[in-house]
């Protein structure tokens, strides 16, 4: 887990030196990469790793089929606010996203989605054991996808406020929901169709996926 979260997070100060021309972009990430919040930043998935664990626990035993993520969703906004993320609200197809983009404005925007592959009313449960080199593993619908990916976004937010970092650049995270019913992301599609107006302002678009099926043993 924080293997992949740094890597999100590596992403994200990517993101923030690719603001800058071709010519001095690899000087930007590093300035970036170098300041105190983002390397306090980074040492909170270390210093969290019993909480992160404990929240990637709760959220794989919240039943969230396609078209049924409302108690997941809540969850998600009760972190955010938690985080200073007060103006936190779910747009009319379902998904949760942290601050409205601004219009006039580039924004940096991680998607990653609520639902997983279970059968409404299908009672969710998380079985542990070990792998072959003797680390713990947990196997159930969703904990790796998506649940591994929401996750990551909140750790992401989490670190950048415990840093006190504050990018310039605006960074939206999107919870979108029916990703697996819709097959072609829909509630990420329609969020996309009803933002059209900043759409082209847009630095980044970048969802964050599992790499591994829905049922796979995923070392915690």
């Amino acid at each position: 887990m924080r293997k992949n979260t740094s890597v999100i997070f590596l992403t994200f100060v990517i993101a923030l030196g690719s603001f800058a021309s071709a010519q001095n972009t690899e000087a930007r990430v590093k300035s970036v990469y170098a300041r105190p919040e983002i390397q306090s930043a980074l040492k909170r998935f270390d210093q969290r790793r019993p909480e992160i664990l404990e929240l990637w626990r709760k959220l794989a035993l919240t039943s969230a089929p396609s078209g049924h993520e409302d108690e997941r969703a809540a969850i998600v906004m009760q972190e955010l606010r938690a985080l200073g993320y007060n103006d936190v609200y779910r747009d009319t197809a379902g998904n949760v996203v942290s601050a409205p983009l601004r219009d006039n404005t580039k924004s940096v925007v991680f998607v990653a989605h609520l639902d997983t592959v279970v059968q409404p009313g299908v009672k969710v449960t998380v079985a542990e054991g070990k792998n072959e080199k003797g680390h713990t593993t947990w196997t159930g619908p969703g904990v790796g996808d998506d649940t591994s990916g929401v996750l990551t976004l909140l750790e992401v937010a989490e670190a950048l406020h415990a840093s006190q970092y504050h990018p310039s650049t605006p960074l939206v995270f999107v919870f979108s929901v029916n990703e697996e019913g819709g097959s072609t992301s829909e509630g990420a599609g329609a969020f996309s169709k009803r933002t059209r107006h900043v759409w082209l302002r847009l630095s980044v678009w970048m969802e964050v996926r599992s790499t591994r099926w829905a049922r796979s043993p995923i070392t915690a």
